[in-house]
């Protein structure tokens, strides 16, 4: 069942019926132009204001600004091109919010304390994504795109020459896609952090400093800088690579640059 509202509020869900006692789910959308929020919920606890488990927003081919937050009772909200809009869903790690931006040049920014997980889909143009403190998936589609991940997930840069970098959770997943990519993972002191970059483009620039890392390279020429422990797997290209002996490198040719510091204890030698 799909029911339209008038309000860009979602309402709260409905009491039961013998109609929809059966149904497992449902679903709220509002329309407003070039932009479409839907919600599903289930009849767990009908009587809740805040039981909707995964919203979609879906705008246009504009420049669209999308920010998620939590108003000063602490209720999930959308601050979607100047308008505000609440979402009536609990904010914890269970709920889902989808953003599909499509064209244009977009910017998704995400408070800290919004925990959600979180499904973007910037479309085509020069985007910019900043994430909250949930996990994130993020495809940046077409462009010369920005994107922060706020707890940890996965960027991934696609077609253009992208900007990644990772957050502050244990793990991060950074892919560039094609074009000369810049990808760093975040230096927030953790050793247990997992970080994993995969370069494909033409011209990759792939940084880790503190934790666990992963780091691929592929037919174009790469320059990795690494601290910590991990690994360093090299492709077809060119390679110029600065690291500790913490790292074991996979792949190396004659035509590959290493320069490697030797640690000890910890410290560089």
């Amino acid at each position: 069942m799909t029911i339209t509202s008038s309000s860009p509020i979602l309402p709260a869900t409905p009491q039961p019926t013998a109609e929809n006692q059966t149904q497992p789910a449902y679903k709220r959308t509002y329309e407003d132009g070039n932009l479409t929020i839907s919600a599903d919920f289930d009849l767990a606890d009908v009587n809740s204001q805040d039981n909707y488990r995964n919203v979609t927003i879906n705008t246009g081919n504009h420049n669209d600004r999308i920010h998620l937050r939590l108003d000063p009772d602490q209720k999930l909200t959308a601050d979607i091109n100047g308008k505000s809009y609440p979402l009536n869903m609990p904010n914890q790690p269970l709920s889902t919010i989808t953003i599909n931006t499509n064209g244009g040049d977009d910017r998704v920014s995400v408070d800290d304390n919004v925990k959600s997980i979180l499904e973007i889909n910037t479309g085509d143009g020069n985007d910019f994504f900043k994430g909250g403190g949930g996990i994130a998936s993020v495809h940046l589609g077409d462009g010369d795109d920005q994107a922060y991940l706020g707890l940890g997930g996965t960027l991934h840069g696609e077609n253009g020459n992208d900007f990644l970098a990772g957050g502050r959770g244990w793990r991060n997943n950074l892919l560039g896609g094609s074009g000369s990519n810049i990808m760093i993972g975040a230096k927030v002191g953790n050793l247990d952090q997992k970080t994993s970059i995969t370069g494909s483009g033409d011209h990759d620039t792939m940084t880790v400093l503190s934790g666990k890392f992963s780091i691929s390279s592929g037919a174009g020429t790469s320059f990795i800088t690494t601290e910590g422990v991990g690994e360093i797997k090299i492709g077809k290209g060119h390679n110029i690579i600065d690291t500790t002996s913490q790292a074991d490198i996979y792949g190396t040719k004659d035509t590959d640059v290493l320069n490697r510091v030797e640690v000890s204890d910890g410290k560089s030698a």
